[in-house]
């Protein structure tokens, strides 16, 4: 499907791209989450209110979303491609933010949706955030990873050794 789209004239592509991200990001962070907070209130699950949750989730927000933004960039500057996997980048990504954690945008999905759940406090979507992370674990083990060893080979060994998955302090083998 990559090469499919990598035919296409610019403007369709990026309309196609515009229109997957919008279908996916309104499912993955407005219908799930919500459809998991109205659960939590049918079920009268508890609702656990934070002192300044409100405002700490916006801005734990609204840096999760310049994260992602950032990322988005690099990999159309660095890596010649787009967070879609249908428009993968062609290069490895490893600097900027990518010494850090081999899937910073990972890590902005889940504050995203960590923030979510600070700024209403409903248990039904705290039980879907840690979902949604075991689901990005398992996918990123299971198909990312593999598929990225395949495509870059030895490089890709070497940063994995030296990158921690989500966050965390860098490695020896990266010094």
């Amino acid at each position: 499907m990559s090469s499919m789209l990598s035919s296409l004239p610019q403007n369709q592509r990026r309309i196609l791209l515009a229109l997957w991200v919008g279908f996916m990001g309104s499912l993955w962070f407005i219908a799930l989450p919500e459809g998991a907070g109205w659960l939590s209130e049918r079920l009268g699950w508890p609702t656990l209110v934070v002192p300044g949750g409100r405002t700490a989730g916006y801005v734990l927000l609204a840096c999760a979303l310049g994260l992602l933004l950032y990322c988005s960039r690099a990999f159309v500057r660095l890596g010649k491609g787009t967070i879609v996997p249908i428009d993968a980048p062609r290069s490895l990504v490893r600097t900027d933010i990518y010494r850090f954690s081999r899937n910073p945008i990972y890590v902005g999905y889940v504050a995203i949706l960590v923030a979510d759940f600070i700024r209403n406090g409903q248990l039904g979507r705290l039980i879907y955030v840690l979902i949604f992370f075991a689901c990005i674990q398992a996918m990123i083990v299971c198909l990312e990873e593999p598929g990225l060893r395949k495509r870059f080979d030895s490089e890709w060994d070497d940063y994995a050794a030296s990158v921690p998955r989500w966050l965390g302090p860098r490695t020896s083998a990266s010094s």
